[in-house]
């Protein structure tokens, strides 16, 4: 529970390699948050983190490695009441997995593309992974499919 006295904290993760359309819906989302939010933005890449955050120079950022154990130090680290993973493919996971470990942490997942992974243990790991998200939207029709 959120103190009334105090803004939610939201951590926004950028996994992407390169900047693309999910990072310039981010950077949009970023710019036009209002001030009632306490951001915070990441991602595994030191350029799209810069570019994103470029938007709104004055939220803190930080670059973690890829994957669960670096995204999990962060999340400790910052202790954010809602994560929102933005998702440059819908098998990009490792933020919103270490998110579903901590108690406490409302995530959101973002799908961007319409694609599928075809590997079993890829399907298997998101569809696991979306039973335990608090809200999984999409930007287009065609992702949400």
């Amino acid at each position: 529970m959120i103190e009334p006295t105090r803004r939610p904290r939201v951590l926004l993760l950028a996994d992407a390699p390169g900047i693309g359309g999910a990072e310039q819906s981010l950077a949009h989302l970023l710019a036009g948050a209002g001030a009632g939010w306490d951001l915070h933005l990441a991602g595994t890449t030191p350029a799209v983190v810069e570019w994103i955050g470029s938007h709104r120079p004055e939220v803190p950022r930080s670059v973690v490695g890829p994957g669960t154990v670096a995204a999990g130090r962060l999340l400790r680290r910052l202790r954010p009441d809602l994560v929102h993973a933005n998702q440059c493919s819908p098998w990009a996971s490792g933020g919103m997995l270490a998110a579903a470990q901590l108690r406490g942490i409302r995530t959101v997942a973002v799908e961007q593309l319409p694609l599928r992974t075809t590997r079993l243990p890829e399907l298997l790991r998101v569809r696991a992974l979306a039973l335990r998200l608090d809200a999984h939207v999409a930007v287009s029709a065609a992702a949400a499919r």
